[in-house]
């Protein structure tokens, strides 16, 4: 018999009691209705906490997961961007100890680098989503509810400099001048092989390649940030049962 059927038969002999004026039954039978629907009301609390503490135990483990592999790109892209700064710091080195040879690989190894920036750090796509479904209240550690803001507000932040640097590096850029790449491509030879290069052309462009060390520096340092923001928030979740 549901809950609603057995209210239903208790206001019916409430009802009956009234009319025959049982005023004992009627008091018992009105306890019992109080009783039932605190009863009741308890039981649907009791399923909404156990619902809500289920659904906080899947964001732990979707969050523990997700950081994980965010851990793992971005001490990469910091292996990227620190390879790639030092590429410009020989190129500029060799510049000012009296140039480069003409037709070096390693010249060529080197250029290729000085034009990178790797790749733009990730998001956490399950921390969008729980900003906006309201579900960071389920995260029952004011210090992980704060490092995870200021994950992503860091990234978020460093996303508009990429952008930005990005742009100013591959427009107008002296240095493509004074290169010839397999493939120009969409980013004017980032990511590409170098077939050749005028050295004379390639030391004009000191300034730009002195900027583009400068930028990669400021990269490489918002990265190890980001890096050790998601190593905390590693250690602050805990690691779900196998």
């Amino acid at each position: 018999m549901g809950i609603g059927r057995g209210f239903e038969m208790l206001l019916r002999r409430l009802i009956n009691h009234l009319r025959k004026q049982e005023w004992t039954a009627i008091g018992i039978d009105f306890l019992i209705v109080v009783v039932g629907v605190f009863i009741a009301m308890q039981v649907t609390n009791w399923n909404a906490e156990r619902e809500e503490h289920a659904h906080a135990d899947y964001l732990t483990s979707a969050l523990h997961a997700e950081f994980e592999g965010i851990e793992t790109e971005l001490a990469t892209s910091l292996d990227n961007i620190t390879r790639y700064q030092a590429a410009s710091r020989s190129l500029l080195t060799a510049l000012r100890n009296g140039g480069l040879p003409p037709d070096d690989a390693k010249v060529k190894d080197w250029i290729v680098n000085s034009i990178n920036l790797g790749r733009q750090s990730p998001r956490s796509a399950v921390y969008l989503q729980m900003v906006s479904d309201g579900d960071l209240r389920l995260v029952n550690d004011a210090k992980l509810n704060a490092a995870l803001i200021r994950f992503d507000q860091r990234i978020e932040r460093n996303a508009f400099v990429y952008a930005a640097t990005l742009s100013i590096m591959f427009d107008k850029d002296s240095l493509f001048d004074a290169v010839e790449f397999d493939d120009t491509g969409a980013l004017r030879g980032a990511g590409r092989t170098v077939l050749s290069y005028d050295p004379d052309k390639i030391k004009a462009a000191g300034s730009r390649i002195e900027a583009a060390s400068l930028a990669q520096s400021s990269l490489r340092s918002a990265v190890s940030e980001q890096l050790d923001d998601a190593r905390a928030i590693l250690g602050m979740l805990k690691k779900p049962a196998v």
